[in-house]
């Protein structure tokens, strides 16, 4: 509902394969939602990562400010790693920028990692399927991908590795679109629906908005969400293949 209603400017994605597919979907229904990752809550109750084993990586120009770190990660020039790094472009597009297909074509990717542990997999992702899988040096410690992909409808392309030992990076995406259409997703605009209908469930069983005026607050964003999810689920572009 946040992502729908304009709320998120980013989405953590270090939390394993559940939280990157869940992005994954959402980037599929059309959401620019760059990569960002950190390790900023630790509880005694489950186990938790080591502080700063977790990152997001900003390309920044012109000297190093805070705002200028919070607006490139907001138009999606990042990274996210728990340990190896990566650099990934798109026909000469860098992360976070747009590509422009009149019709259906190729785009030329190409990625390179290094690694202080061993890798396991380097992989291009286009519209959340795996596209590519690249190559790793004799001692696993770096990887190149070079690579042209068939692009059937406008969506986005990722660049990720896997270490043998757990460790994951992943970029923000790389945006193409393909004769003007957004990029929407039926499938995954009806998923979203169908966990706002468990939200609203959930709410009317538990009883706990506290005053008519925060219910009707409630039942609006509801409703604004998903408006937002029906008209993604109308223009059916779908995840390309």
């Amino acid at each position: 509902m946040d992502v729908a209603l304009g709320k998120i400017d980013s989405l953590d994605i270090n939390w394993g394969e559940s939280t990157i597919l869940l992005w994954y979907r959402l980037l599929n229904c059309g959401f620019r939602l760059p990569a960002s990752a950190g390790t900023d809550c630790f509880l005694n109750r489950i186990r938790s990562r080591l502080p700063g084993s977790d990152r997001a990586y900003v390309k920044i120009d012109n000297g190093f400010s805070y705002a200028a770190w919070i607006r490139n990660l907001k138009v999606g020039r990042s990274f996210v790693t728990s340990g190896p790094l990566l650099e990934f472009q798109v026909d000469g597009k860098f992360l976070g920028e747009n590509i422009q297909l009149s019709v259906p074509g190729t785009v030329s990717a190409r990625g390179s990692v290094s690694s202080q542990s061993p890798l396991d997999r380097v992989e291009l992702v286009y519209n959340g399927t795996i596209v590519g899988t690249g190559k790793l040096s004799t001692d696993r410690l770096t990887g190149t991908l070079e690579q042209t992909t068939p692009i059937g409808r406008s969506g986005w392309v990722c660049f990720r590795a896997n270490t043998q030992d757990g460790t994951l990076a992943h970029t923000s995406p790389i945006y193409v679109t393909v004769a003007g259409k957004p990029t929407a997703s039926r499938d995954d605009a009806q998923y979203f629906l169908q966990w706002i209908d468990r939200l609203e469930a959930k709410l009317n069983e538990r009883s706990r908005i506290p005053s008519p005026a925060l219910r009707t607050h409630v039942e609006g964003q509801l409703s604004a969400a998903r408006e937002a999810y029906r008209k993604i689920a109308a223009q059916e572009s779908g995840p390309g293949k």
